[in-house]
């Protein structure tokens, strides 16, 4: 695998891009942002007239102060989630650092000279990238106070995973991970910022993108694909999967 020197977090101002990254594709556009990771080639493309903040963390600096926090060295590279939701929580802080970043460069553009200033400025941005965005170490950074709920979210996650396309209800996931039905919400809610049934309608969505894109229109049709995923209502479908991969399903099946 190759591997590169920094990670991109990317901020869109205006227009939208289709990213392909990690055997994802992350439509950023409005309050929807990116995290190019340094572990694998990306394919970015963009409309016209699209506009977007960059920031750019470099890879060394960024695992010196994971490791720092763990207090042992790293298993694997930092993997962050592609996707960024810059409306909820976790987001808007990461939001608010960078436009505190921006108004303050635009009033004094040495402002962070300083040595000391810079220093502080760029633990600052890491700390707030390894917290608020989803990474394969969060778990183990959040501490002791999560170390057990992750492991029935995690066992759900696998069991949706392998079974998205069969009828699966929230009694169903409670019944397979042997808790309550409120603690799977409370659980979804408070580790992966949705609920159950959302990430269930997140899988199949990116598997009838993966299905569209590997098939052709000879082989199958978008109603028969999304049927076979659970989307009995086209008209919502379609608006969902727009919003979700900048382009119509039949759009994915031609090209």
């Amino acid at each position: 695998m190759e591997w590169y020197a920094f990670y991109l977090v990317q901020v869109p101002l205006s227009g939208r891009e289709l990213i392909d990254t990690g055997g994802q594709t992350v439509c950023s556009a409005g309050k929807v942002g990116s995290v190019i990771n340094a572990t694998g080639a990306s394919l970015i493309r963009h409309e016209a007239n699209t506009e977007k903040l960059i920031v750019r963390v470099e890879r060394d600096v960024l695992e010196r102060n994971c490791i720092q926090h763990l207090g042992h060295a790293l298993r694997q590279p930092i993997g962050f989630q592609p996707s960024v939701t810059l409306d909820g929580t976790a987001g808007s802080r990461w939001t608010s650092l960078l436009r505190w970043i921006y108004e303050s460069l635009a009033l004094d553009e040495h402002c962070f000279d300083s040595p000391i200033m810079s220093a502080q400025v760029e633990q600052t941005v890491i700390a707030t990238l390894l917290t608020c965005q989803p990474h394969n170490y969060t778990e183990e950074l959040n501490g002791e106070e999560r170390s057990i709920a992750p492991a029935f979210v995690k066992r759900i996650e696998r069991y949706i995973e392998d079974n998205a396309d069969q009828p699966i209800t929230i009694i169903d996931l409670a019944e397979h991970a042997g808790v309550s039905s409120r603690s799977i919400f409370n659980g979804f809610r408070r580790f992966r910022n949705t609920s159950p049934m959302l990430y269930l309608k997140e899988v199949r969505m990116r598997r009838v993108n993966e299905e569209l894109k590997r098939l052709t229109p000879a082989e199958t049709t978008v109603t028969a694909v999304a049927y076979h995923w659970g989307f009995t209502h086209l008209g919502h479908f379609t608006t969902d999967y727009k919003r979700r991969f900048c382009e119509s399903p039949s759009q994915t099946l031609a090209r």
